[in-house]
């Protein structure tokens, strides 16, 4: 069985342990040919990473090639439907086969990458946390509670229980 190589086959690949940042004792080499021959890496991926340079994947096209004529159609269409309603919006299946029926002839998931690029730019960013301070006028709120403490008294250790009362006006 061959698998493909990821970043810690890579490491073992190369004798480093990323746990510990340190060094494993044995050479690169030995790595590469001990990968190889047990089959976990195939022989051409350990040689191709004998530089130790970690491998990059680099897109040889452009992301949407053939979508970029379309690409004005299918932003006045999600610009027109970003005002109805979510039940009467066309999924990124539909506007694919709105543009097929134009004359579309590329990919579906093109046209996904498309809306969903520009989904998250008409969206704006995402708030994901607010904070809200709280304000209290005097003797209008408080918080109360009890506990059971253990303290000595006289020398003799003694479960004692306590109530907690504090005004939130004083936080």
């Amino acid at each position: 069985m061959i698998r493909r190589i990821c970043r810690g086959n890579w490491s073992v690949l190369h004798g480093y342990d990323l746990r510990d940042k340190t060094s494993i004792q044995s050479t690169k080499a030995e790595h590469q040919r001990d990968s190889a021959r047990d089959g976990s890496i195939a022989p051409d991926s350990a040689q191709k990473c004998g530089d130790g340079k970690e491998p990059k994947y680099e897109r040889a096209q452009p992301i949407r090639p053939q979508l970029g004529a379309y690409e004005g159609q299918l932003e006045q269409w999600l610009e027109q439907e970003a005002k109805f309603p979510r039940s009467r919006r066309r999924t990124a299946r539909r506007l694919f086969e709105g543009l097929q029926e134009v004359g579309y002839q590329g990919a579906y998931d093109s046209v996904q990458r498309f809306v969903k690029d520009w989904k998250l730019k008409a969206q704006g960013p995402r708030v994901t946390q607010v904070f809200v301070p709280l304000v209290f006028e005097p003797a209008d709120a408080c918080q109360f509670d009890w506990s059971h403490e253990h303290v000595e008294l006289g020398g003799v250790g003694q479960t004692v229980k306590v109530a907690h009362f504090r005004l939130a006006y004083s936080r």
